[in-house]
């Protein structure tokens, strides 16, 4: 208890310590309570300029202004993103078109398929022995 009473005493004088040292010296021509009181004001008007809402109406307002534009953003994506598919598939399929017609026209004749498919066997079983 004692301990408890000696630290309010001591947190007292030391508060009224900077009380009266912040009123007696002078930065420039002012003091500095004036100073920190000066440069507060000037913090609370900086602000009220940029806008921080002032009660949880406006606050909900700009949260519900945000949700929607996000929202919007996101359909606008999404819009992009399924042109840009549709156009990728559409580029896909083309190409699969090409690639076929020249599958088609290179044909393997079934005589070096023949050979092709000896030479596989022959190659496997040659390579189960070892």
């Amino acid at each position: 208890m004692l301990r408890a009473v000696g630290w309010l005493i001591k947190t007292s004088i030391f508060a009224a310590v900077v009380l009266v040292l912040a009123n007696t010296f002078k930065i420039g021509k002012r003091t500095v309570s004036d100073q920190v009181r000066l440069e507060l004001s000037h913090a609370e008007n900086a602000a009220e300029m940029t806008g921080i809402p002032k009660t949880a109406n406006t606050f909900s307002h700009d949260v519900k202004a945000w949700a929607h534009q996000v929202t919007a953003d996101q359909k606008d994506g999404m819009l992009r993103r399924a042109k840009m598919e549709k156009s990728t598939v559409a580029h896909a399929l083309a190409l699969r078109k090409r690639h076929a017609v020249k599958v088609v026209s290179e044909e393997i004749p079934a005589s070096e398929r023949q050979k092709l498919r000896a030479l596989m066997r022959e190659l496997n079983s040659s390579h189960a022995s070892d």
